[in-house]
């Protein structure tokens, strides 16, 4: 309490208090930014020392991040180009600039806030005359015609004319009483004559800022509009309504509608005592009386459904999902794949039971599948004949980085060997020789909704998108086949059939639809089982 604040975080910072230790650590990190900004501020100028507190701080992004932040993001660019301004001036240094922005609020200049309008934005615009000069809007109001436009000039007791000289009133000290001269009222005159000169200025600047449609309001009595458009009438004129009306009086270029007061305070009258009974009728609302049919049966039937849960219709699903919608999600996931040395009818191992120096080398069974599908991607069928050929195509695999060679562990290499020499790999590597073969091929396709939410209405349609393993084309039509990683036993081939029948049948869907050709057979390969299923 008995030094300032910066003074009492250097003493905190050298003192010694080891329960607030984290403390004095940030206190320490905020000195050293102060001192290096103290020190740069030397040889920079006020504009890059205030950026470089933004990038130091990140001070702009956090008050983006803000309520209202955009407005405050703007006013910290507003501060930047304040000390540009201040930078291309004579002075220089932050001491300066804080008596720069001192200057201005002492005398009560208003920055207010940066504008984040643009020229184009399809705003109404509120603006002084000066304002507008130089500015173009297609529709324009000029209100506050009747003002008026001749300042108390003659009533000063010094009157000055530049060109002239000045003049003073003639004061009769023993009636009590001062007089207007007549150099006096000479200049009174031609200073009168000199401002009613920049109000038309003014009154022109206004008028020609609409491109479309001008519209000038303003109160004045229609017994003294004048009628002339004279000389000495201009002169002697009092508002800028004194200079238009007499123009625009019988010109077809102009609209004149008048409005009387009285009409004007009986209109409010009305919208207030409408405002009023609008109220009083809220407050005695009878809710035992239908006022409106088409909304008291809309209110009715938002509340007969008001209980009922919302139908969630998806608008994009893929295969899989699809497949767990649909209760045939595999039992791939938390599955404990078996090394290659493993006997081969040992049972997979949920990967919650292993212990936590096996769950390092458990690999999980969607990323099992993962690696199996990469492998039957990139291995060119038509090229392998013998294990030594195949053992050569892997390495090609793992060389060309479409598989990891940590991977390969799980490739059992016998297995695909079976694969190859079923009838399905044997089609498949005649297929692809004959450049008839097509592997993981994407696809997106409509379906109904009702298959999904069988609440949806007919009309409802989903996206499906997946990516179809491989097919290969034959007189007959399309062969579509799928490979699967999923752990069977012996005789379990319907559990797979009842798991994928879905999918297969999305996937020949999709292909009649693109190709226009019929799908004659759907097959699903079990690397478990190690042999070909028909999907019917």
């Amino acid at each position: 309490k008995d030094c300032d604040f910066y003074e009492s975080l250097l003493a905190f910072a050298c003192g010694q208090a080891p329960e607030r230790e984290e403390l004095r650590h940030k206190v320490e990190q905020f000195l050293t930014v102060i001192g290096r900004f103290r020190d740069k501020m030397t040889y920079v100028t006020v504009a890059d020392m205030i950026q470089d507190i933004y990038d130091c701080t990140h001070l702009d992004y956090i008050w983006m991040a803000a309520k209202n932040g955009v407005q405050r993001k703007a006013n910290l660019d507003m501060l930047m180009e304040l000390a540009r301004e201040f930078d291309s001036t004579s002075y220089r240094g932050l001491y300066q600039f804080v008596r720069y922005i001192s200057g201005i609020k002492k005398r009560e200049e208003d920055m207010g806030e940066a504008n984040l309008l643009g020229n184009k934005d399809n705003v109404v615009r509120i603006m002084t005359i000066h304002k507008s000069k130089g500015l173009e809007f297609p529709v324009c109001f000029l209100a506050g015609m009747g003002k008026n436009i001749t300042g108390p000039a003659a009533k000063s007791f010094l009157m000055v004319a530049p060109d002239v000289g000045i003049a003073s009133r003639v004061i009769d000290n023993e009636q009590g009483i001062s007089v207007n001269n007549t150099l006096f009222r000479s200049l009174a005159r031609m200073n009168q004559l000199e401002d009613l000169g920049e109000e038309l200025r003014v009154l022109y600047v206004a008028m020609t800022r609409a491109k479309e449609k001008l519209v000038m309001t303003g109160c004045t009595r229609r017994d003294k509009c004048p009628v002339g458009t004279g000389y000495f009438q201009l002169i002697r004129a009092k508002s800028y309504f004194d200079w238009v009306l007499p123009a625009v009086q019988g010109n077809d270029w102009f609209r004149v509608k008048w409005l009387e007061m009285e009409a004007l305070e009986k209109a409010e009258i009305r919208r207030q005592a409408d405002v009023m009974v609008d109220e009083v009728m809220l407050n005695n609302f009878d809710t035992n009386i239908t006022y409106d049919k088409t909304i008291h049966e809309m209110l009715s039937f938002m509340d007969e459904h008001q209980g009922q849960e919302e139908l969630e219709i998806p608008t994009k699903l893929t295969v899989s999902e699809l497949k767990k919608r649909s209760m045939e999600e595999s039992t791939e996931e938390g599955i404990t794949v078996l090394d290659e040395e493993a006997l081969e009818n040992q049972s997979p191992v949920p990967a919650f039971a292993k212990e936590d120096a096996e769950e390092d080398q458990a690999l999980a069974g969607a990323s099992y599948g993962t690696v199996w599908h990469q492998v039957m991607a990139g291995l060119c069928f038509s090229a392998v004949q013998t294990e030594q050929e195949l053992e050569g195509a892997l390495e090609e695999l793992v060389e060309s980085g479409r598989v990891r060679a940590e991977d390969m562990r799980y490739i059992r290499k016998h297995k695909l060997m079976k694969f190859l020499d079923s009838a399905l790999g044997s089609q498949m590597r005649e297929a692809q020789a004959e450049g008839r073969l097509y592997r993981e091929q994407p696809f997106v396709t409509m379906i109904p909704a009702a298959e999904v939410v069988p609440e949806a209405a007919d009309r409802e349609r989903v996206l499906v998108q997946g990516i179809i393993d491989g097919f290969y084309e034959t007189e007959q039509g399309i062969v579509l086949m799928d490979y699967k990683t999923d752990h069977l036993e012996s005789g379990q081939e319907g559990i797979l059939v009842e798991r994928y029948e879905k999918q297969m049948e999305l996937y020949a869907r999709a292909l009649e639809g693109i190709l226009g050709k019929r799908v004659v057979r759907k097959v699903l390969y079990s690397f478990s089982l190690d042999k070909e299923i028909e999907v019917k």
